[in-house]
């Protein structure tokens, strides 16, 4: 090939990594602006591969495997009666196709500069976290004087505009953060940026207690410690004591915060009516799923009716449930009722590979984000909104193609230099 081309490929390559690192942004931008972002990445991937195939990856084995569950949800659209819901979970859903198949195909000097350049990603994404709750709270202060507890959560899921965010999705982006400052925590030498992950954490952990979602913060301490004792880090053991610490503090004396906890404890409460705490709502949802799973079977009732059952057991058992069409909060049973035990099984086996070959690398960071994702879905049905599903597909299979690469012998815990981390190059990841 003539060098002129080589240059223009160099060229494309270096603005596809400038995009994957803009996409670390993507809690500070609207929603169509993600939805073009992911658009432009993909783009310029299968132009260069389609370019110059021999400079991709190409995990055709993960982008088969990654995209599988969707795949499953068009083809229960043929069984599907609902077609309109169907459409619409499948546009939802959509990064479940798109990422993994990027992903697989991008160019090896992409993923090695990324490698390279690690922790640059992750600061870019703890600070665009930072910084959108410091911009919805100074948006709330100025136009509601009203209780923050109380009314913050509705604002940011209302009144942004292009910009509303479930509670749920910001505590988990926030949860998301947090370990990125554990890794980073565990090769940083600099007191100075150890104060500043330390203070930026402490933020994030404060928004977390003011949107006071259980799932995300108990899936954070669990992920949370085991990466702080795979790196057995003494700063990044410190910031989670310190985390930990204002999380017990706060649950303990806020009364409000401490009643929302105190349910995990008490679910032998109401479980009809319109006075249910959220655990009791789940106990009933779980009621009706168990008496809709067996007629799912193999291949589910469609990616557009299985909602559709749950609404008529929840308008025989219990009209509250129904009146708030609650999905089955628990990602797991949602795709058994979708796509029946072939699905499930299917996404089951696909992350548990996916963590045993990243177990393999000791890549411990992915292993605990991937990790967080799944147990929220036990709580949460995180791929049916665009929020959850997109993070979520994004994080697990760019990072499982950045990290598979890595053997043992060429991982280093080395601590690094924050300087060296902002600037060119970091030290090699575990």
């Amino acid at each position: 090939m003539p060098q002129s081309s080589t240059l223009k490929i160099d060229r494309i390559e270096n603005y596809l990594y400038t995009l994957l690192m803009v996409a670390f942004t993507m809690p500070l931008l609207p929603n169509f602006a993600r939805n073009i972002l992911l658009g432009l990445i993909t783009a310029t991937t299968l132009f260069l591969f389609f370019k110059q195939p021999e400079r991709s990856i190409k995990d055709y084995r993960m982008m088969i495997a990654g995209s599988a569950l969707y795949i499953l949800y068009a083809v229960s659209l043929s069984y599907t009666e609902n077609m309109e819901i169907g459409l619409r979970k499948m546009e939802t859903g959509l990064s479940l196709l798109i990422i993994p198949i990027f992903s697989g195909l991008l160019p090896i000097a992409v993923i090695e500069k990324i490698k390279r350049n690690f922790s640059q990603f992750l600061w870019v994404y703890i600070v665009s976290v930072t910084l959108t709750l410091i911009i919805f709270w100074c948006i709330f202060i100025e136009h509601y004087g009203m209780s923050l507890f109380q009314h913050f959560p509705t604002v940011i899921n209302k009144d942004l505009g292009p910009y509303n965010l479930h509670p749920i999705y910001l505590a988990m982006h926030g949860a998301v953060a947090i370990l990125f400052s554990f890794y980073l925590l565990s090769k940083l030498k600099k007191k100075w940026a150890f104060a500043v992950l330390i203070f930026m954490s402490i933020i994030i952990a404060c928004f977390m207690l003011i949107v006071i979602k259980k799932g995300p913060i108990i899936s954070l301490v669990i992920t949370a410690l085991y990466l702080v004792f795979a790196y057995k880090n003494k700063s990044a053991i410190i910031a989670l004591t310190s985390i930990c610490g204002l999380f017990i503090c706060v649950i303990i004396f806020q009364p409000k915060v401490n009643r929302k906890f105190s349910e995990l404890l008490n679910i032998s409460g109401q479980t009809s009516g319109e006075q249910m705490s959220s655990t009791n709502i789940r106990v009933a949802i779980f009621d009706c799923v168990n008496d809709i799973a067996p007629e799912a079977g193999l291949f589910g009732y469609g990616v557009g009716d299985a909602k559709d059952e749950l609404l008529k057991c929840y308008n025989e058992k219990n009209p509250t449930l129904a009146k708030y069409k609650y999905n089955t909060h628990n990602q797991f049973m949602s795709i058994f009722l979708r796509v029946g035990a072939i699905g499930a099984i299917t996404f089951i086996v696909l992350m548990l590979f996916i963590l045993y070959r990243l177990r393999k690398r000791e890549a411990h960071l992915a292993i605990a984000v991937v990790s967080f994702y799944l147990l929220i879905m036990f709580s949460e049905n995180i791929l049916e909104r665009e929020n959850g599903v997109l993070y979520f597909a994004f994080f697990t299979f760019v990072f499982y193609q950045v990290f598979k690469g890595k053997n043992k012998k060429s991982i280093s815990i080395t601590p690094i230099d924050v300087t060296a981390a902002i600037s060119k190059s970091d030290a090699q990841f575990s």
